[in-house]
């Protein structure tokens, strides 16, 4: 698979749920069935019709899976990300985080994270 950070990008021997795995606590969350994103990656979301992608702060485009998006939502990281920044919205995307066993706090130096199966 390819992982990118904000350190470039570079492939890796892995299936997407290894990775996910050793990420640890890292706050994130699996949007599309080979795309995990940290939750700091995250720079804003743009629709495309009825397609939904998040732009990552290294500049890389993820798609959204339809299944997804609600999570997204819930998470805070569509629309302003100022919103997102409200104490309340941090509780709940922290909550939901958990809930898909990503822990609330640490982290790892991934930065924004693209899993793609080697072919």
């Amino acid at each position: 698979m390819r992982v990118h950070t904000a350190g470039g990008s570079r492939l890796v021997l892995a299936t997407l749920s290894q990775a996910i795995a050793a990420l640890g606590p890292t706050p994130g969350l699996r949007v599309h069935r080979s795309w995990w994103v940290a939750e700091r990656a995250v720079r804003d979301a743009v629709a495309d019709g009825r397609n939904l992608r998040l732009i990552l702060v290294n500049g890389v485009s993820a798609p959204v899976a339809r299944s997804s998006v609600a999570a997204v939502r819930e998470a805070g990281w569509l629309g302003s990300l100022a919103a997102a920044a409200h104490p309340s919205a941090k509780r709940k995307r922290r909550a939901l985080l958990r809930r898909q066993g990503h822990g609330d706090a640490g982290g790892s130096d991934l930065g924004p994270v693209r899993l793609v199966p080697l072919k």
